[in-house]
């Protein structure tokens, strides 16, 4: 039987200790978004205190790995079964907040180039992924998403509960990131500001961490390179000489190409080092003569996607700035900030 066809029946027959022995363990391993309408139907099933300890235990588990699910869950039992409590609601916001910090980015799809054309190929569905440490976000949250949940958390337990799940969304941007979830929540909060229920500290508060990101990781455009020299540290130098040989090259500031004449198994040790220890070249093969050649080149890349992130960030704060909360008082030191980084461009 579906998972989602058992939470059915048992929502429906009241079986609350068939819900905790027997659909607790499996939705540790097997939860989706898709089943929230269930499991909203079971919180009734359960009662007061047996579904503030199963959804707690439930978010505290599966969170890292679907925190927009989670938070859709949060809302419909909020907004749902328990329209009207504030302790249920407030126990598993705490969940959700102790979970943030723990949340993990999206996986991105796999892309190759072959013959001219791009194939992607989507993350597989379906794999038991809530108990590996790695394993990226299922179901990111979304703009849209946020901005309801904010609005019913604000309803349902006051404008300063939104606050700490803020601040603990914003000390997670690698899973909540500003510029994919923050910045475009704070311009459809702007677009839809006669219709929103989302409190105005929780949006200043957003703003402002938006604006503390943006500050730090770009107030100053990346200094230019001012030699060749990369500072790496080749696992194996020490007791292999073409790896010494390697990582010399890497620090020399003013070397920019070294031709390596190796055979097939020690170029594929120096592939796998240059790519294992990030080094900012390239590294072909030249096949002419015995032994073939590697010829490794230093390259600006990673000056040249800083650049690329730096304007990017700039865009970014003019679109902060282009935002009302922009304008209140409180935030007029922020605000002056960011004017002054976009100065120093």
């Amino acid at each position: 039987m579906r998972l989602d066809a058992l939470l059915g029946h048992l929502a429906d027959f009241g079986e609350a200790a068939l819900i905790e022995t027997l659909a607790a363990p499996a939705l540790a391993n097997h939860y989706a978004a898709g089943r929230n309408p269930a499991l909203a139907a079971c919180a009734r099933a359960l009662g007061r205190e047996r579904a503030r300890t199963f959804f707690a235990v439930l978010f505290a588990a599966v969170a890292p790995t679907h925190p927009g699910g989670c938070l859709d869950l949060w809302r419909r039992l909020t907004d749902g079964a328990f329209s009207g409590r504030r302790a249920e609601p407030g126990a598993w916001l705490d969940a959700l907040i102790a979970a943030a910090p723990k949340a993990r980015k999206t996986a991105e799809p796999l892309r190759l180039k072959r013959f001219g054309r791009d194939f992607v190929f989507p993350e597989k569905e379906g794999v038991d992924d809530n108990k590996d440490e790695s394993a990226p976000a299922k179901d990111p949250l979304t703009p849209e998403a946020l901005a309801d949940a904010l609005g019913v958390m604000g309803g349902a337990l006051g404008a300063p509960a939104c606050l700490p799940y803020i601040d603990a969304m914003a000390g997670n941007a690698e899973a909540f990131t500003p510029e994919m979830l923050l910045l475009p929540m704070l311009e459809r909060l702007a677009e839809d500001s006669g219709a929103s229920l989302v409190p105005g500290e929780a949006v200043a508060r957003v703003w402002e961490h938006c604006a503390t990101f943006y500050l730090e990781r770009s107030a100053a455009p990346p200094p230019e390179p001012r030699d060749w020299a990369q500072s790496a540290k080749i696992a194996g130098s020490t007791a292999d000489p073409l790896l010494r040989e390697l990582q010399a090259f890497a620090r020399d500031p003013d070397a920019r190409e070294r031709r390596f004449p190796a055979a097939t198994a020690q170029r594929a040790l120096l592939h796998r080092a240059i790519e294992q220890a990030g080094l900012d070249m390239t590294h072909v093969t030249e096949r002419r003569g015995r032994p073939y050649t590697l010829v490794c080149t230093k390259t600006r890349t990673t000056h040249a996607r800083a650049l690329r992130r730096y304007r990017s960030d700039l865009a970014d704060m003019r679109r902060l700035l282009a935002v009302p909360v922009a304008q209140a008082p409180d935030n007029a030191p922020t605000a002056a900030r960011l004017h002054q980084a976009l100065t120093a461009s």
